[in-house]
């Protein structure tokens, strides 16, 4: 083989790791944020499902309300506004 050829496939063979490491670095780039968007995603998600049902349990909270009851005891009004959907009946 000619020196020439020989530095010729020595230059190709490094051009071409070069380029690979370019790509795998590319890749590897890509695939973090993409991780990285569906985590902020998830926990986005989450945050908005706590806040609904703390929403819903204030909301509960405040349609309770204590009244005394026929023996003198404390009686609980309000929990039966409430459907089995967790809606309101309309009226």
């Amino acid at each position: 083989m000619s020196p020439r050829r020989g530095m010729a496939l020595i230059s190709v063979l490094t051009m071409s790791s070069i380029l690979l490491m370019m790509v795998i670095s590319l890749y590897l780039s890509a695939r973090g944020g993409l991780f990285s968007s569906i985590s902020h995603q998830r926990r986005t998600q989450s945050l908005y499902t706590a806040e609904a049902g703390l929403a819903d349990t204030m909301e509960a909270l405040e349609a309770v309300q204590e009244v005394p009851g026929p023996e003198g005891r404390l009686r609980q009004l309000g929990l039966g506004e409430r459907g089995q959907s967790g809606h309101r009946h309309g009226g």
